[in-house]
């Protein structure tokens, strides 16, 4: 196999306390392995390498000769962009894919890999750890979901834990490590029944936390971007490093040491990652490089020696490829690059990670608990949305499809259901429904007598990612988005043939639903949490952009009303806006408004005198009194944890509720 050998920078020594030059430099030679794929996903056992990202799933042998892997399999149809990390276990390979989910890869016979499918976590799924029958995905604002994988093709729900942004995690024995993002922290729980996890607890780091490892009792905790103490000058750019704590008493960590990288900071590719490997620490740094750092004195660790992939192009500028993973083999270290593929480097003294023998043991499958005043319903599969057509609900159901119920006197009827593809949204306008599915179909159905539906037509494309769908102008426009940071125009005049009219990039990611239920004088803002309000005019199937308003920012998990003549949106002190179509809300973004009680979450408005907030993250519900919009009054908190509660919808007066994994609620 040709293999490309090209000179590195191996710094040895290591950087002064005033943040000097590093003491030696001699050159390293490392192999890129051009056959790889470009990747941040990558794992292995001192076998086999496992390697997931630009749309493929790689297998490369390592055992005869570590320093040479040989490719022995490729998987096509993985997500693109999105594998964020991987983990094989029992003979399965589970890769987090951000909005797309978890895939599943079964490689018991790791030459012959076979591609089991996927499973919709709760929210973007970020990093990932298996030990005995318990998987543990983090989510990108949720927290953590544990899932039984008794049977590793068809993982079931046990429990979400909600944390802080948790990034990564690592399961040592009984005890669950959590690195959590822009908490700056590491957060450790009890698994030792993976159904009810109990928090042990929180340690603080001096950097924005993701990747960490546990090995001898010690915790590894990577951090990243900004310092959290001294000065903003001497914070920006000085959170990169890896920490070290005692938890061999878990409810009472204690700092051992730590050692800080080379101030860098970029948004994007923000993640990092530490391995043990033999006599050295292996942390993966993203563009600021891979760190190898001496921890025999843990007390005292000190950089060893560090290197940078090559260069890349990203946007406008040219830098170090992201380094996204690291995988400690014998003598060597595989390095994955996210656009240059798979590295081998030469570290003497490098050996694979040991195998894990406790394991925490699935002991409780807790029931979703009931809740006042409202009847639940299991709908067989993760209740995202729901919309209604007069007596009829559709309920977006996930693995399980659309699930028809009409309203009878006792409750709820289920009277048909659309199977075969993973649905996440439905929206109706008139006798038009139209359904996302499969992350990236939209499908149109004429609604029939009965509440069956006809099919229309489909628009289907492997680019447009779509999870989130709301229509306009009595149906003729949908605008929908999937989990990034692009908003889908589509022209629905004729749904036989729905087109993609336009789309547009947003500054940051749409991480839920940023789009109001209906439109005002032919406008609707769009929430780019952090980033403003980007206003749009419906025009000619699709729309124009006509104002980004950078200020204020608001927060990831609330949404937008059309609340009588004004959108309402909650301000990040749990207040809330009243903005104008006619100027874009230039003048009501100038006076926050407040309720007697906080106000957060995704707003819908019943038409008359109600508001309904639902609060994913939170598992709650807020119902304010909507008479006076300047002056809202708190009705009701309904608390639905542990479920998942998203956009409320009211059938025949009644708030109905869909709240994930827990099913869906009817109030009585």
């Amino acid at each position: 196999m040709k293999r490309i050998l090209f000179s590195m920078l191996l710094l040895i020594g290591m950087i002064s306390s005033s943040g000097g030059l590093y003491a030696d430099v001699r050159a390293l030679p490392v192999q890129a392995l051009p056959e790889s794929v470009g990747a941040v996903a990558v794992c292995g056992d001192g076998k086999y390498l496992y390697l997931a990202g630009s749309g493929k799933f790689q297998v490369w042998r390592v055992a005869d000769q570590p320093e040479k892997p040989r490719r022995t399999a490729e998987l096509s149809g993985l997500p693109d962009w999105e594998c964020r990390q991987i983990i094989v276990h029992r003979g399965y390979a589970y890769i987090t894919a951000r909005n797309r989910g978890l895939w599943i890869v079964d490689v018991r016979n790791p030459e012959r890999p076979r591609l089991v499918g996927s499973f919709d976590t709760a929210e973007l799924a970020t990093g990932v750890d298996a030990l005995g029958d318990v998987l543990f995905v983090t989510l990108r604002v949720f927290g953590v979901q544990i899932f039984d994988i008794s049977n590793p093709e068809n993982p079931k729900h046990l429990a979400l834990y909600r944390t802080f942004e948790a990034q990564s995690a690592f399961c040592s024995g009984t005890i669950l490590a959590l690195g959590e993002w822009g908490n700056s922290s590491v957060l450790l729980l009890d698994v030792s029944d993976p159904g009810k996890p109990v928090e042990l607890a929180k340690i603080q780091l001096d950097g924005f936390g993701d990747g960490v490892f546990v090995q001898d009792g010690i915790l590894y905790a990577a951090t990243g971007h900004h310092a959290r103490k001294g000065s903003w000058k001497e914070r920006y750019g000085a959170g990169h490093g890896v920490e070290l704590f005692d938890i061999s008493d878990p409810r009472n960590p204690k700092r051992i040491g730590g050692v800080k990288f080379p101030k860098f900071y970029a948004l994007g590719n923000d993640f990092w990652s530490p391995r043990p490997a033999g006599d050295w620490l292996a942390v993966a740094d993203t563009h600021n490089g891979m760190f190898l750092v001496d921890c025999r004195e843990p007390k005292a660790p000190k950089i060893a020696a560090s290197l940078k992939l090559p260069m890349v192009k990203l946007g406008k500028k040219e830098v170090p490829d992201c380094v996204g993973g690291v995988v400690p083999g014998r003598d060597v270290i595989y390095v994955a690059g996210a656009k240059s593929g798979l590295h081998v480097v030469r570290v003497p003294g490098s050996r694979p990670l040991p195998e894990r023998k406790e394991a925490p043991v699935v002991r409780s499958r807790p029931e979703p608990p009931g809740v006042p005043g409202f009847v639940r319903y299991d709908c067989g599969g993760m209740v995202r949305h729901v919309a209604v057509s007069g007596e009829f609900l559709y309920v977006a159901a996930s693995a399980a499809g659309l699930k028809i119920f009409r309203a009878v006197p006792e409750g709820l009827k289920e009277v048909g259901a659309v199977t075969g593809n993973r649905i996440y949204d439905v929206a109706v306008a008139g006798d038009l429904l139209v359904m996302v599915g499969d992350g990236f179909a939209l499908t149109a159905y004429r609604i029939q007598k009965e509440g069956a539906l006809r099919r229309l037509g489909e628009f289907r494309s492997g680019w447009v990612p779509m999870q989130v769908v709301h229509l306009y102008e009595n149906g003729a426009v949908a605008a929908v988005s999937g989990g990034t940071g692009r908003v889908n125009f589509f022209d629905l005049k004729t749904p036989e043939k729905p087109v993609l009219k336009n789309f547009y990039s947003e500054k940051r990611i749409l991480y839920g639903d940023a789009f109001p239920e209906r439109t005002l004088d032919g406008k609707l803002p769009v929430n780019a949490h952090g980033a403003g309000i980007s206003w749009y005019r419906l025009s000619g199937g699709g729309a124009v952009r006509v104002k980004e308003a950078g200020s204020p920012g608001f927060h990831q998990m609330d949404g937008i009303a059309a609340l009588k003549e004004r959108f309402l949106i909650p301000s990040l002190k749990k207040g809330y806006y009243l903005l104008s179509p006619a100027d874009c809300g230039e003048e009501g973004s100038k006076r926050e408004l407040r309720a007697d009680a906080p106000v957060a979450g995704n707003p819908v408005w019943d038409g008359d005198s109600r508001i309904a907030f639902s609060h994913s993250r939170d598992g709650v519900v807020t119902v304010f009194d909507a008479a006076n919009p300047e002056k809202l009054r708190l009705l009701r908190r309904i608390d639905f944890l542990p479920g998942t509660p998203d956009r409320v919808v009211f059938l025949k007066g009644k708030m109905v509720v869909p709240a994930g994994f827990s099913g869906l609620y009817l109030e009585k």
